[in-house]
């Protein structure tokens, strides 16, 4: 069907149209439409009658969908029906308790809320144990800090899925300090920065060491953090390639836990291999600015 007769046009047509334009007027080399997996079949179909009609040519115009699966949370007040033992959570669309879909301000509001708390509740705890000792804090730092961490987290959580499949969303591991999330990168990018300030290494004597020094490998957990950094080039590659950014996830995380594995291993400041130590750290800094810049991920430099 072209036309429907009260004059409207369908999907099939406004995309057909759609398609048209973008291969022929705006010479498109690549075009990509990124849907939930189920409207694959729509867009290959779509794609199968350009081709058919002349208004697509396979050899000058790649075609790709990139699908997504649904995000889902656990429902409020529900387990499923059956044995005690065999009993699970319920899990279904993500919503509000309206029953309407959540806005992405929401979820942004309640990460940075909850980052805020919770830096709020380590305040104190250092404040108790230091007894007569008051913490001063920047309250606007602490908020933009929260900010940052909130919105960082709920990317990476997302972006470190698989994409065609559905998953769980969930504030407590989203925020987690430890493990595979957008809070624990940030804290080893933080570490990193902390080592080079401890050490005096300010941009411009960094960049004269850059320039000066010569990088030698002494132990094993300098060799393995160098061959992360190196890996990334390629995971940049394929993650265009296959469309796939959890690549790009994957290679952040392996490089902040061969960070807290290089930190445990080899001593930096004072140590004979200092300069050496800090061009391996000044490189991977680099390195996780990029693919944090390429995640859509702000960076922060102290917590």
């Amino acid at each position: 069907m072209v036309q429907k007769s009260d004059g409207g046009y369908g999907y099939d047509t406004t995309d057909l149209a759609a398609l048209r334009y973008r291969a022929n007027e705006e010479k498109a080399d690549w075009i990509i439409y990124v849907t939930d997996e189920g409207q694959k079949l729509h867009f290959d179909t779509v794609i199968d009658a350009g081709k058919q009609v002349g208004y697509m040519d396979p050899a000058k115009t790649r075609y790709d969908h990139v699908g997504f699966g649904l995000v889902l949370q656990v429902m409020a007040g529900g387990e499923e029906e059956g044995k005690e033992e065999s009993k699970k959570p319920k899990i279904g669309k993500m919503k509000t308790r309206e029953g309407d879909s959540t806005k992405l301000m929401d979820l942004h509001d309640e990460a940075r809320n909850r980052t805020l708390e919770i830096f709020r509740q380590r305040m104190k705890e250092d404040e108790e144990e230091g007894a007569d000792k008051k913490v001063q804090v920047d309250e606007a730092q602490l908020e933009q800090t929260a900010e940052v961490m909130g919105i960082s987290a709920i990317k990476y959580y997302d972006l470190k899925q698989s994409r065609i499949q559905n998953y769980v969303f969930a504030y407590d591991k989203m925020l987690d300090p430890r493990g595979n999330t957008g809070v624990y990168l940030l804290y080893m990018y933080v570490r990193v920065l902390s080592i080079l300030r401890k050490g005096g290494y300010e941009p411009e004597a960094l960049a004269a060491l850059v320039k000066d020094a010569k990088f030698t490998i002494s132990n094993k957990s300098e060799r393995e953090l160098a061959l992360a950094l190196l890996r990334v080039p390629e995971q940049i590659d394929l993650a265009l390639t296959d469309l796939q950014l959890n690549r790009l996830t994957d290679q952040l995380y392996e490089i902040a836990v061969k960070i807290g594995e290089f930190y445990q291993q080899s001593k930096v400041i004072g140590s004979p291999e200092e300069k050496s130590r800090v061009l391996l750290l000044e490189a991977t800094r680099r390195v996780m600015h990029l693919l944090f810049s390429l995640l859509g991920m702000k960076t922060i430099e102290r917590i």
